[in-house]
């Protein structure tokens, strides 16, 4: 997308929406992405604004088919065993926002790959793993790491939004 004056004004200001539907000259498909990940040349090297309302999640069934998440039905039988163990791959500063009412483990540290602790942390290869994240990205890449591990009962559970069935 080239900057023009007209454009970058509308960045700055948050009036994407406005440039696109009455200058017509950005593609409507590319709201989101030219409000969220454009970046500016010299000397705004730095300047990046989010314009978050723009975008819309995926539904559960598109993530479920994009991360592999499992059936909500079998993640609410699953989450009744008593060896049910819920993984929480998000960081710090959003698990301090919101978080589950039961005990977890935090499951970051399995994504910057810092497996040393994982088998004493998580013992038995058997036990129920749910594994959940913001909206099941990263979930999905802990899920693979502990598959590879040797874990064999683990199943992503999309988002915390998504594990309602508690």
């Amino acid at each position: 997308m080239n900057l023009t004056r007209t454009n970058l004004a509308c960045l700055v200001l948050g009036v994407t929406s406005l440039a696109t539907t009455v200058m017509g000259f950005l593609p409507t498909s590319s709201v989101h992405y030219a409000t969220t990940t454009t970046r500016i040349q010299e000397p705004f090297a730095q300047f990046h604004r989010d314009f978050s309302i723009f975008y819309q999640a995926p539904s559960y069934a598109d993530r479920e088919v994009s991360f592999g998440m499992a059936d909500k039905e079998v993640l609410a039988k699953t989450a009744k065993l008593w060896d049910a163990i819920f993984v929480d791959a998000r960081g710090l500063e959003e698990i301090a926002k919101d978080s589950l009412d039961r005990p977890f483990v935090h499951g970051h540290f399995i994504l910057q790959g810092e497996l040393n602790h994982l088998h004493q942390i998580l013992p038995s290869r058997s036990a129920h793993i749910i594994v959940f994240s913001k909206m099941g990205g990263r979930a999905a890449k802990v899920k693979a790491t502990l598959e590879k591990e040797g874990y064999k009962n683990v199943m992503n559970a999309g988002g915390l939004k998504d594990v309602d069935f508690l």
